[in-house]
């Protein structure tokens, strides 16, 4: 990627950063962003200055611009992004101290007015939620963006590197300013999503043109013509055989090989997405949503961009066949379009063009192998003839009969939760570095190894974790959800009651249908653009990659847990999905608080759905995986899905009955009765004997005798003569609620998993 690109590239993520020293009340008159770029950042590159000086092309400057002046392309792609993002939605607020919208106030049908508090994204003290509380904005709050802008921008270098990194601390200052500040627009798309797809759009422009550089005539004189042009391409590349790569372990310490696959793979497409970009000549600002082994890229579209993705997908998928044999695949999908689709000018066509990438990566999954590809797989030599006590591959093992890859993911288990950088580099230059495609290899790094291999002429390029302005070299930043307590062997001992390990996934109910439809309002598309649908993964990724770990770290208390920390870890939690693991009390609040957090974060727009399995310790990873996965599926057929399925198939409840029906009424309910019972002269009848009891008769509604039998085991339950008031009470509310509820099919099935629930959290762990 030559100078001139970046500077482009620059040019358009710099064009409107007038607006922030405007809003700031730091500088006025026309030109604010050329006047901060010269005066406040001191910046000197007359490219850049005189780009970003004449992006809007008034007429009295067009004629004064060399046909190749690089003001024409900004001038069209920012004309595209803001037809694309705003298209004048008659929404009236006050201008200048706008805050920004939230995503989902026009999400799925709602029509809600929620703002989002202005902070900088990595320093907020909490989860900056939608709020319909006022919002006021001081000043300040722009000074102190732009400062850090200012600082940042007088350490410019135009590389690809600099560059990506910049769009990463870009994110963080401006994820929570509005783009637009006119009382004609909806102010839901961030100040850094409008420049982002500003600057994507450029660079695309410029691909495409190639070596003709009248833009004066292409982008201004024969607009109307270039806008009908296939300008533009959307890329989708997923990665199969996710779950099989990450759950086919069964072993000592089988948790922590979990967590370091996931990341392994997360981190891999991140490798992959840099790799093809750097080979087509762009950044980090083309990629629209990457997460869960999935993205989308806008690309130029040309000749030249198809045969490299062709190759690309080559390569690719050899060093796929060689690491991992055909259990993991890469699917490509790609569809030109136009300036025209990309504002979506007819109803639905932003829709028809995802739907034909993803109809494309369909087709690409049925028939993945050439027959050169098959005849290779047949003929390959594997080096070693010992099984891998982890993977189960055939090759070479090391002393403890483990494989080179799934040593160095145990290796990297502590990395994860202990290194803040993760470095790429050209050769193996550390023992146990994690093989990635293309030559490439992955370590964990402190931040004192992180500053030693930022100068090692090996070094291809580095990741932060979790950090934004913060991070102290250039690289590019990774939200992880990272959240850990130590010891993952021992997280069935160290649960309350019954020693289980408990285990949970979840994702999003509908999640492809709200991206191709929640944003269309009856037959109305104007809401329907490409920065919205990128602007909901990324809150969705922040959400379930950042604000996860303050949910985990910082949990309310749902009855069964007596501590907020989680003894839990993030074993996976990716742009709409969770998978936890720990003890099996802790999982259960846990999913309970993400719900929670996860419904006022959307505004309710969204649900999430999810099982929870519980195992005894050494039960095997990949059981709990597969069994947890159907749990999920009982609750995805709820009639409206947004439920939990607990322990078993016939336990799905929608959270309203989970929450109000099995633990605030049935589990509150028992609790309260047994405590006053302990003290009773009857107690030796009650306890687990008793709930067994009870459990039967739940189970067997149908036998009509069991009614009676119902009232003889209450009877012989009653409080003695000499209990209190209070006890007497206390039986007479329970009795008559048990009894109350035995007709009723639903509430029966939540008696049940609330009595499971109490007879685990109060079982003695020597009478497991």
């Amino acid at each position: 990627m030559d100078t001139s690109e970046i500077k482009l590239a620059l040019s358009a993520l710099l064009s409107s950063i007038g607006k922030l020293y405007y809003r700031g009340n730091i500088l006025s008159g026309e030109e604010f962003a050329y006047t901060a770029l010269k005066n406040k950042i001191e910046l000197s590159d007359e490219t850049v200055l005189n780009t970003v000086r004449n992006h809007k092309l008034k007429t009295d400057n067009v004629s004064s611009l060399q046909k190749n002046d690089f003001a024409f392309i900004v001038n069209f792609a920012e004309q595209v992004a803001d037809a694309a993002d705003f298209k004048k939605h008659e929404f009236k607020s006050s201008a200048k101290n706008t805050p920004l919208s939230s995503i989902f106030n026009r999400l799925n049908g709602n029509k809600g007015t929620s703002v989002f508090a202005p902070v900088i994204l990595g320093e907020e003290p909490q989860i900056n939620f939608p709020t319909d509380a006022p919002v006021v904005i001081d000043p300040q709050f722009y000074r102190s963006i732009t400062e850090k802008l200012e600082s940042i921008l007088r350490e410019l270098s135009y590389t690809r590197t600099w560059f990506n990194s910049f769009l990463s601390k870009l994110e963080a200052l401006t994820t929570f300013v509005p783009a637009s500040a006119s009382d004609r627009e909806l102010a839901d798309i961030s100040f850094y999503d409008h420049a982002k797809i500003t600057a994507a759009i450029a660079s695309c422009i410029y691909q495409y043109l190639d070596g003709d550089k009248d833009y004066k005539t292409r982008l201004y004189s024969d607009k109307d013509n270039f806008l009908k042009e296939n300008v533009f391409m959307l890329f989708s590349m997923d990665i199969s055989g996710i779950q099989n790569f990450i759950y086919t372990i069964s072993s000592k310490g089988a948790l922590k090989s979990l967590r370091a696959r996931s990341f392994y793979l997360e981190i891999l497409m991140e490798h992959v997405i840099d790799e093809l970009l750097e080979r087509l000549s762009l950044t980090r600002a083309n990629l629209i949503y990457s997460g869960g082994g999935h993205c989308y890229i806008l690309l130029q579209n040309n000749s030249k961009t198809k045969e490299l993705l062709e190759s690309f997908k080559h390569e690719l998928n050899l060093w796929f066949m060689k690491n991992f044999d055909i259990s993991i695949y890469v699917a490509f999908g790609y569809a030109p379009c136009s300036v025209q689709v990309l504002e979506n000018k007819e109803q639905g066509s932003l829709s028809k063009l995802y739907h034909e990438v993803s109809v494309q990566i369909s087709k690409a999954k049925l028939a993945r192998y050439s027959a050169t590809d098959i005849l290779s797989l047949n003929n390959r030599n594997i080096d070693g003839n010992r099984e891998c006590r982890i993977c189960h591959r055939t090759g070479k093992t090391d002393d403890n009969e483990t494989c080179y890859l799934c040593s160095a993911l145990i290796a990297m288990s502590k990395s994860i939760q202990e290194d803040e950088y993760f470095v790429v580099l050209n050769s193996e230059a550390k023992y146990k570095a994690l093989p990635l495609p293309f030559g490439a290899y992955l370590v964990g790094a402190s931040m004192v190894d992180a500053s030693i291999l930022s100068q090692s002429s090996d070094l291809r390029r580095m990741y932060v974790k979790n950090k934004t302005i913060s991070a102290k070299y250039a690289c590019n930043h990774l939200w992880i959800g990272d959240y850990s307590h130590d010891n993952l062997d021992a997280y069935a001992e160290m649960a309350d009651g019954i020693s289980r390990i408990g285990v949970m996934r979840a994702d999003v109910d509908n999640l492809g249908v709200s991206f191709a439809f929640g944003f269309r309002n009856g037959n109305d598309d104007k809401y329907a653009t490409l920065s919205r649908s990128a602007t909901l993964s990324r809150m969705l990724s922040l959400f379930f990659k950042y604000y996860i770990n303050s949910i985990l770290t910082n949990g309310e208390n749902f009855n069964l847990t007596k501590i907020k920390e989680r003894k839990l870890s993030i074993v996976y939690s990716g742009g709409d999905d969770v998978f936890l693991a720990g003890a099996w009390n802790d999982v259960i609040d846990a999913f309970t608080d993400l719900r929670q957090n996860f419904r006022k974060y959307c505004q309710n727009t969204l649900s999430i759905s999810g099982g929870v399995g519980i195992y005894p310790g050494k039960f095997p990873i990949k059981i709990m995986a597969e069994e947890t996965e159907n749990l999920v599926e009982c609750s995805k057929n709820l009639k409206n899905k947004n439920g939990i399925t607990l322990f078993e198939k016939g336990a799905s409840f929608d959270w309203e009955r989970f929450i109000g029906g099995v633990i605030n009424d049935k589990f509150r309910l028992l609790k309260e009765f047994f405590k006053f019972s302990q003290n009773d002269e009857n107690s030796h009848l009650f306890g687990n004997s008793f709930l067994y009891n009870l459990l039967d008769l739940m189970r067997n509604s149908d036998v009509k005798i069991n009614r009676a039998r119902l009232v003889y085991l209450l009877s012989r339950m009653e409080p003695s003569i000499k209990s209190s008031d209070e006890e007497k009470e206390n039986y007479r509310k329970f009795s008559q609620k048990i009894y109350e509820w035995y007709p009723d099919k639903e509430h029966r099935k939540e008696l049940i998993s609330a009595s499971y629930l109490y007879s685990y959290i109060f079982r003695d762990k020597n009478n497991d």
